[in-house]
């Protein structure tokens, strides 16, 4: 039975002036810290005043700038190089369902390369041929169960895809690279795995995680490569924070904690201040965190942008992230990006690719879920969908 909109009139009513009204007071909420962007603004005063209130609490996670960039100041895109290949990976995944016959996950990891600026030779056709190798793991129940015989949670495989996604770049840069060419590496989202910032997490797995991660890195800066996450729409506020607090704002005031700062969002800041074509300074967003101070000792500590891709007056607020031994060649990851921007109509064109080479179909599920059933049978054990799955699969 289809739902009839008419009934939840009331309720649009109400969601609607609840939204307006939270948009307002966003937009009263920013407009002080505006005055941060403005030529007269005094960086070093507030600069002073935010170290002094990280000095008082050290485990404060906002952002910190590098002392190479004015802080308040926006830069320019760079140039495509000449010659260079482009590679992008994404995932996908099936979840289990304990109504389907046979309990199992899959993740699977796909890239996809653009070369420019050369001709072909053997090692190349070589590099190209390994890069259109998916990556794809059958997780039964020996992985989905804990040691204490519960089934683990669905986050834990979306991290790990997460993780092979970075480690199927790395190997896939290194074959390029054997072809003699440069590679620039655009992940789909942040490098760093959200789970790796959760204090939740154990901190033996924590550094598992990040040990696979810093593996990942380390063969990346072996073979020269430029890594960077692409994070669309992002709502993280480590920004609004410092500016927040070296203006004298009391945390409590800047951060989710409060109604006045709910939902207020870095992106929300920068697209009222930064023209198009243009990046904010590059900061630390100093996260708190066992995996990331893992992967700070190791050398993979990271740094941050805002970037507006837009070529016009909307804009297009974007966060990059990359490794501090590759954060000076942001200008050049900006121009790439910012290319195959304009080829995918506001999202990157590389990114696009990979995410349709990686997306799992309902039909791909249906085939995995008949061949397990179908291995099963020949084995002798027969499993019957669960009757409340089977009323599901009637409409």
């Amino acid at each position: 039975m289809s739902i009839d909109v008419r009934w939840l009139k009331p309720q649009i009513e109400r969601v609607t002036e609840m939204t307006v009204a939270a948009r307002a007071q966003r937009v009263q909420s920013l407009a002080g810290l505006t005055r941060f962007f403005a030529a007269e603004f005094d960086a070093q005063a507030w600069q002073a005043r935010l170290e002094a209130a990280l000095a008082a609490d050290a485990k404060l996670s906002v952002a910190q700038f590098s002392p190479d960039e004015v802080a308040n100041a926006h830069y320019g895109f760079g140039n495509e190089p000449a010659h260079y290949a482009l590679l992008c990976s994404d995932g996908s995944q099936i979840l289990p369902d304990r109504h389907k016959p046979a309990l199992f996950g899959l993740i699977h990891v796909a890239c996809v390369s653009f070369v420019y600026g050369v001709t072909p030779t053997p090692a190349l056709d070589a590099a190209l041929a390994f890069c259109d190798q998916r990556e794809v793991r059958l997780l039964g129940e020996d992985a989905l169960y804990d040691a204490d015989g519960e089934l683990k949670p669905t986050g834990e495989i979306s991290t790990e895809r997460d993780l092979l996604e970075i480690e199927v770049l790395a190997a896939r840069a290194q074959a390029f690279h054997k072809a003699g060419l440069r590679v620039i590496a655009l992940a789909d989202g942040a490098i760093m795995p959200f789970s790796l910032l959760s204090e939740r997490m154990p901190e033996k797995v924590a550094l598992e995680q990040a040990k696979r991660i810093g593996t990942a890195l380390d063969q990346l800066r072996e073979c020269g490569a430029i890594i960077a996450g692409y994070i669309d729409r992002p709502n993280s506020n480590a920004l609004l924070k410092a500016i927040a607090l070296g203006m004298g704002t009391p945390l409590k005031m800047a951060g989710r904690g409060s109604a006045e700062w709910a939902g207020v969002f870095d992106r929300q800041l920068i697209e009222m201040v930064l023209p198009p074509s243009r990046r904010t300074a590059l900061f630390n967003p100093n996260w708190q965190s066992i995996g990331a101070q893992r992967l700070d000792y190791a050398g993979h500590g990271m740094r941050c942008c805002y970037a507006n891709m837009a070529m016009d007056a909307t804009a297009e607020i974007v966060r990059i992230e990359m490794p501090t031994w590759c954060a000076d060649e942001i200008a050049t990851v900006l121009a790439v990006a910012q290319r195959h921007s304009r080829m995918g109509n506001g999202y990157p064109f590389c990114l696009k690719a990979a995410h349709e080479n990686a997306v799992i179909t309902k039909d791909d599920q249906g085939e995995v879920e008949y061949a397990l059933l179908h291995a099963l049978t020949q084995r002798g054990l027969i499993s019957l969908t669960s009757a409340k799955q089977s009323a599901k699969d009637l409409r």
